[in-house]
């Protein structure tokens, strides 16, 4: 459900998910939506706008051509995905044991993960200005022109991969348990 004041939406309500999905193909501006446990795959098109998006839980996929200015997620079992020019400004996500990938020259600015085991990839002239990761199992990759200003893993017992021209300006690993590999001109 919509709260609304003097004709304004403000916040979306949705347990799972199933309303938010639905609005996204009549409107292209939300300022607040909250979702408890996402259930559906959402789909974001490149017109739309989301300025706080929170879930508590993900087990599906959101797939992002738009932008979001803060993605906070407590537990991702699902994954994120990002196209063609999409920007999110911040993900930050408590428990990340599902994916997040970007493709085609998409943008993200910060994401702070406290722990997971997932994968992250940034490929196709994707940036990613700071990555901040507390323990992490799952893997670091990036291919085909892609580049981060920051990565900092405070446990790495995934690896962090650079492959095909890819470039990290800093990289900080504390405790690295698994390898970092560079190929291909990274």
């Amino acid at each position: 459900q919509f709260l609304t004041f003097n004709y304004n939406q403000y916040f979306l309500l949705d347990c799972s998910g199933l309303t938010f999905s639905n609005l996204l193909n009549t409107q292209n501006t939300f300022l607040n939506v909250l979702i408890g446990n996402l259930q559906y795959d959402i789909n974001i098109p490149s017109n739309t706008y989301i300025k706080n998006l929170l879930i508590y839980q993900i087990s599906k996929f959101i797939y992002t051509y738009g932008s979001i200015g803060n993605l906070i997620i407590e537990k991702n079992t699902g994954a994120i995905l990002l196209y063609d020019y999409s920007f999110i400004n911040l993900i930050n996500i408590d428990l990340n044991e599902g994916g997040i990938l970007s493709y085609n020259n998409s943008y993200i600015n910060s994401i702070n993960i406290k722990t997971g085991d997932a994968d992250i990839y940034f490929n196709d002239y994707s940036v990613l200005y700071t990555l901040n990761i507390g323990t992490y199992s799952g893997g670091v990759y990036l291919y085909n022109y892609a580049s981060a200003n920051t990565i900092i893993i405070q446990t790495n017992n995934g690896g962090v991969i650079l492959n095909d021209d890819t470039y990290v300006n800093t990289l900080y690993v504390e405790d690295n348990v698994d390898g970092i590999y560079l190929s291909g001109n990274a």
